[in-house]
């Protein structure tokens, strides 16, 4: 049996609706991380759980029982804690969490100078 759908008006404006859309978006878009690529991140980045808890702007404890398999947050909380790690430089992947490496500030700035070098031939 299916049920009559019903159109209902809401006086949002187009800012209030777009912001809307996006968060949906966001939550929608995000594979939610394990506690074990939590746990992955954090120590590839050498970031504690106080400054991880912090960045993500939830409460330590949360963190805490997350990683050791007490509990799952709620999704904003879990998306906060991804972007959180993702901001720090980790990119989670398939096949796990990776972070990228390093390049060294005068080396890129010598690939940028030869880059350009080349681009002028």
């Amino acid at each position: 049996m299916s049920l009559p759908l019903r159109l209902v008006s809401c006086n949002l404006d187009t800012e209030h609706a777009t912001l809307i859309w996006q968060r949906q978006q966001e939550f929608c878009n995000l594979a939610m991380i394990s506690p074990q690529q939590s746990k992955g991140a954090r120590a590839m980045l050498d970031m504690s759980r106080s400054d991880l808890a912090s960045a993500a702007g939830i409460a330590e404890r949360t963190l805490v029982d997350f990683e050791r398999g007490a509990r799952t947050p709620h999704a904003n909380n879990l998306a906060a804690i991804q972007r959180a790690l993702e901001n720090a430089g980790v990119r989670f992947t398939d096949h796990g969490v990776e972070l990228p490496p390093k390049v060294d500030p005068h080396v890129a700035s010598a690939i940028d100078t030869i880059s350009k070098a080349m681009d002028t031939d």
